[in-house]
Formats: C-alpha cells, structure tokens, sequence
C-alpha cells in the first residue's frame, strides 16, 4: 500500500506527551497500569507505534465480526492539531463528506483537541497491533479506550465518539 500525505498525518511524528487523568498512572516504557477500581488497563503507547513513524501510534480495535484500525498523530508544525482517526460506519443516511479530492460516504471519525468530525480515509498501516479490550491508550491530550465487548471510544478537550459494534453510534462537541 502506498503512503500518501494523509495517511503519513495519521502514521508518523516525533514528540509523546502522555495525559493521564483521573489518578491514573503510568509506570513507563513497556509497562501497564489498571486504574484503581476501574478495570481498564493504561497501556504505554510505545508499544503501539507505527514502525518508522516516531511519535506516531496506531491499533486494531474489535468491532463484532472483525478489527478496525485506529491511529493517534501529535500536531504538524502548525498546519493541524494532535488527532485520533479510526474506522467505522456511519448510520444509513449520514451525508456525504469530502477530504481532498475523494467525496464519499464517510468511513472514520476525526477526533482533535478541537472537536470531532466524519471522514473519509484512504487507511493506514495494513498490520497493526490489536489493543485488547479495556486498555486504554492516551497521547497529545487525547485518550481512546477499546470497549467490551466490540468498539472504541475516544475523548479529548473539546469532543469525544463512540464506536460500538463497527458503527459510530456517538461523535459530539462537549461544551
């Protein structure tokens, strides 16, 4: 598969800042963390960064009859912010979208420390690692944690989603 620009946004960069809220912890380089009580597992990103893209972190999450991949970019040079993109139909119904020259029925959601919105995207690294449910992964102020039993859900600042059974079922503007 080649690598166009966008794809390179959403697979490559150089600077990890991890945000852990809520009194959760994290113990370093290889390790993970359960938030007391919680049950949800914070995994260190390092272990889910696309090879030959420092920075840059990406995973397959369950979505019921298969995986779906997500991918986590910090912000480029001031041209766009810190963002988590992952797959996932959109409701019968929902608009068409355009990114670049491609306009279509949308197949991801965009999340950035700004809001969230539909996308249409050409895909990622075809062999990422899967994150079990439960773990939760957080970057560039943003964290997504894969759900039981099928789905994702990520929140940042400004917005957050919900994946649920390979269907985005929750993308809103907090505030």
């Amino acid at each position: 598969m080649a690598i166009t620009a966008s794809t390179a946004r959403i697979v490559a960069g150089t600077a990890l800042i991890v945000g852990l809220a809520g009194g959760a912890s994290y113990a370093g380089p290889g390790a993970a963390t359960a938030e007391p009580g919680s049950g949800i597992v914070d995994v260190d990103p390092a272990e889910y960064e696309a090879p030959g893209y420092p920075g840059f972190y990406t995973w397959k999450y369950n979505q019921g009859d298969g995986e779906q991949i997500c991918s986590l970019s910090p912000a480029h040079s001031g041209t766009s912010p810190a963002s988590v993109v992952c797959f996932g139909e959109y409701p019968a119904g929902t608009p068409d979208v355009q990114n670049g020259p491609f306009t279509g029925p949308p197949n991801s959601v965009v999340l950035t420390v700004e809001g969230v919105q539909p996308s249409l995207n050409e895909g990622g690294p075809a062999t990422p690692r899967s994150m079990p449910a439960n773990h939760r992964i957080s970057a560039y102020g943003l964290t997504c944690t894969t759900l039981t039993p099928n789905g994702v859900e990520c929140v940042g600042p400004a917005a957050s989603f919900r994946i649920d059974d390979g269907i985005v079922t929750e993308a809103r503007a907090d505030g």
